[in-house]
């Protein structure tokens, strides 16, 4: 109402809280067909997993990687019902719902325009969730992993060592994608979230 953007359209962006997400090795089959042959790729996970009616989308691993990372699909799975919920919710509200998608793949397309020949590490530090690390690489959606978290109402001595394992498992996960190039890319960080803004101000930054 205060931005008047009634029957506008728009994306509902999934919170990482209501999906999963994990890697399969991409099956022998035409890419077109991938995303309808989806349940049967990814059976024997969701075997695993408590979705009722699980709802599924997919992404090929970016082209520019090579090794084993190449030949991975990446698969991200929730409750059908939940997304007919958070769509009927935003309809209701007077907006329009063009798409539903997750974070990971929100995230790529925002900072897509950053990352022309460059690899960018997109870091969120959300007050109260785990921090993530997102790569993308020339608009393609790299990897996600998640961070060790950061307590800074925690001892300073607490702080340190939890603020030295959230950049070396970063280190660890950057230097590991950027061996899976087939060139040199400059990277390039970008920080977002309450826990990053809280970060900068202490003595740790």
């Amino acid at each position: 109402r205060q931005y008047d953007l009634k029957r506008h359209s728009c994306a509902v962006v999934l919170p990482h809280n209501s999906y999963s997400h994990f890697t399969l090795n991409k099956p022998n089959i035409p890419h077109a067909e991938i995303r309808q042959s989806l349940p049967w790729v990814a059976q024997e996970r969701l075997e695993s997993m408590s979705y009722h009616t699980p709802a599924l989308d997919s992404c090929l691993a970016s082209e520019l990687l090579e090794g084993k990372e190449h030949n991975k699909i990446h698969v991200f799975v929730t409750e059908e019902s939940h997304v007919r919920s958070c769509v009927a919710n935003v309809n209701a509200s007077g907006l329009k719902v063009d798409m539903v998608t997750v974070h990971e793949l929100a995230a790529t397309s925002f900072i897509s325009n950053w990352s022309q020949d460059a690899l960018v590490a997109y870091v969120d530090m959300p007050s109260n969730e785990a921090s993530s690390l997102i790569l993308v690489l020339n608009g393609q959606f790299v990897a996600y992993k998640k961070l060790p978290t950061i307590n800074l109402d925690a001892t300073v001595d607490l702080q340190r060592d939890q603020f030295n394992l959230f950049w070396a498992e970063m280190a660890r996960y950057i230097n590991y994608y950027l061996g899976c190039l087939s060139q040199k890319y400059p990277l390039k960080f970008y920080m977002s979230g309450e826990a990053w803004q809280n970060l900068q101000q202490s003595g740790l930054f």
